[in-house]
Formats: structure tokens, sequence, C-alpha cells
């Protein structure tokens, strides 16, 4: 039986290609079922949705060649804590998925006028390139926990050094500069929700312990 070569003809399509195809296929999906007349911030919220899905997969899937650890616990620093855990360098750990992720254009959110795509994950790529948060505790042991979600997010006091704590008993919320509506949040388990502040409460006392969230 004659083998044929892998030429852009007959290839498989690899995981990042595959992520950007659905992350296109959301977005035109999200374009045509919406009505006539629909507020537009509707649609990219669900477009800034789609996209963190997107990056939620490219985390799985690091995780899934790497122990199950994601980025934040494979890489720590001489403590055992997170290596990158301050205010500069939380795009470090969408860096370290950038051949998961294939481009970065899934790193700004539609509606975040103050982020710009990069052109690429290294002499183009830092914070002001990402438009999501990450969390430092993800574990893929804990279904629940916060991986990574809209960074227009506080519990009142600004985030320590990049990083905002949220614990089971405290009140968080979303500015609501981004999305009127309130924000999007993506769990450990892969999944996606589009949640208002009294959902994104609910969803860290589900997780049952502290989350710790590194800013870009």
């Amino acid at each position: 039986m004659k083998i044929l070569p892998a030429t852009p003809r007959n290839r498989a399509v690899s995981l990042p290609e595959l992520i950007v195809i659905i992350a296109v296929v959301g977005l035109l999906a999200a374009m045509l079922i919406m009505p006539a007349g629909t507020d537009k911030s509707k649609v990219l919220r669900i477009v800034c949705g789609n996209q963190l899905k997107s990056v939620a997969f490219a985390f799985r899937i690091w995780a899934g060649d790497n122990g199950d650890r994601y980025p934040m616990a494979f890489y720590t620093n001489a403590a055992g804590g997170p290596a990158f855990a301050d205010s500069s360098n939380a795009f470090r750990y969408f860096e370290v998925i950038s051949n998961e992720l294939s481009t970065p254009v899934l790193l700004v959110c539609p509606k975040d006028r103050a982020r710009r795509i990069a052109t690429n994950f290294t002499s183009d790529f830092n914070n002001q390139r990402v438009s999501y948060f990450v969390g430092l505790q993800a574990r893929k042991s804990n279904p629940n926990l916060l991986l990574a979600g809209d960074r227009d997010l506080t519990s009142g006091p600004g985030p320590l050094d990049g990083v905002l704590t949220l614990s089971t008993n405290q009140s968080a919320r979303w500015l609501g500069k981004l999305h009127p509506e309130g924000g999007n949040v993506a769990l450990t388990d892969g999944s996606v929700s589009q949640l208002t502040s009294s959902g994104l409460n609910t969803a860290v006392l589900h997780s049952g312990v502290t989350n710790w969230l590194l800013f870009p």
C-alpha cells in the first residue's frame, strides 16, 4: 500500500488548529442565531465566551500532556508556589500553552478596548495582549475551581501584585466595563458559563476553597 505524504491537501487537522476552527465556528454561529435588532454587546459576550472555552480547552490539552497538571502547578518557584504569580508575569501562563492555542487572537475579548491582539507569542506578547485572569489554584482534581475568566472582576480592594483572593465567605462582583450583564468564567472541568455577580459568588462557593486569581 502506498502511503501518501502529509501535504497541505491530505494531512490531518492538529488539535491547535481544531481549537481555532471551533472558535471561528462559534463566532459564526453567534452571528447567525442572533435575530435582527439584537444588542451587539450580547453577541460579543457570546464570542468572548467561545474564545474562553477554546482557552480552557487548550489548558486541558496541555495538562493532559503534563501529568494532568496545569501550567500554574507545573511551573513553581523555590517555595513551591506558582512561578509567575505576580502582576508582571500573568501572560506567561498563556504563553506556555501557545502551541495548544495556536493563535493569540483567542486571548483578547472583542469588548476589551484596553487590550490589543498580539501578532505572535514571543516578541509581541505581554499582559496587554490578554483579557483573562488565570486561576492559580486550578487543579483537575477539583472540577469546580476557577480556571480563567474575564479580567473585569473585583472583590473590593484591588488585586495585590496582580493576585485577587476570592474566599467562599466574601462577595465578588463584575465591574461592568466589558459585559454589563456579568462576565464569562471557565472552570477546571473545561465548562464556560456567563455569570452574574450572584452567579459568580455561587460558583466560588461551590468550589469549596479559596480561589487565587492572577490578573494581567
